[in-house]
């Protein structure tokens, strides 16, 4: 699972590209994504779980600008791809791991953001948020049990 940095380090390893300085400015806060038909019609319970997923909570300025090749581009913004399935590599821009305190400290410290119109729009959709965090938690918690513990990737589903 490769979040924000981790899906861009992700996406270029496997061939996709990353656009520093995100041309088409960054995503700060809650974001709109929609899902493609590769996740609305994916098999895995994780992938469908996620599909119930309106909004995520973004801070980047450096973005996904093309998912790796050959892997299934799972969901979109009106910027940036936003999560693709490559193989056993999960990588989604967004964080899923957001809390309100996080995301207070983020945006106090960035400068381009209204901290308070940020705040508002992650109390809006806090539960939808909790939950698509809670499914990738439970997805990674189950991973990990069966690995065995030798660090090797975990396919989905």
């Amino acid at each position: 699972l490769g979040v924000c940095l981790g899906a861009q380090l992700a996406a270029v390893a496997l061939g996709g590209r990353v656009s520093t300085g995100a041309p088409l400015g960054p995503e700060c806060g809650v974001t709109p994504i929609s899902w493609t038909g590769d996740a609305l019609s994916h098999e895995d319970p994780l992938i469908r779980s996620l599909t119930r997923a309106r909004v995520v909570f973004e801070d980047h300025g450096d973005a996904i600008g093309e998912a790796p090749r050959g892997s299934q581009l799972l969901a979109v913004s009106e910027k940036y791809p936003q999560a693709f399935l490559a193989g056993s590599v999960l990588g989604v821009q967004f964080h899923p791991e957001i809390t309100e305190p996080i995301a207070r400290r983020w945006q106090e410290s960035n400068e381009g953001t209204d901290t308070e119109r940020v705040i508002a729009g992650y109390r809006a959709h806090e539960a939808e948020l909790a939950s698509t965090c809670e499914a990738l938690a439970q997805w990674a918690e189950q991973g990990s049990s069966r690995s065995g513990g030798d660090g090797s990737t975990v396919p989905l589903g």
